[in-house]
């Protein structure tokens, strides 16, 4: 208890709409079950676009690749990032994809 927790990937669901453990609701239910401090770094998180563009190129030369409007796009948004949306992903419905077919 009282365990510091880092998730590197806070993602709620699955990219097939299957029910999983993801490691977003573990990290929620850690919080508020055991009392633990989470650490949060993956998208959409500052972060992981600040370390990526510390050691690989300045915003300009960036693409974020990512499913998740939430996560993905909205975080590389905030860090001034160009964005892809991978369609077949958790919005594949969304979008009238079927997922994993593109």
């Amino acid at each position: 208890r009282g365990l510091p927790l880092v998730v590197a990937n806070p993602d709620l669901v699955r990219p097939d709409g299957r029910a999983s453990p993801m490691p977003g609701r573990l990290m929620a239910r850690y919080v508020t079950r055991f009392g633990g401090a989470a650490h949060p770094v993956g998208k959409p998180y500052p972060y992981i676009y600040e370390e990526a563009l510390r050691r690989c190129a300045p915003a300009g030369r960036v693409l974020a690749v990512g499913d998740s409007m939430a996560h993905d796009v909205a975080g590389a948004n905030r860090a001034g990032v160009d964005s892809a949306l991978v369609c077949w992903g958790i919005h594949a419905a969304d979008v009238g994809v079927a997922p994993g077919s593109a």
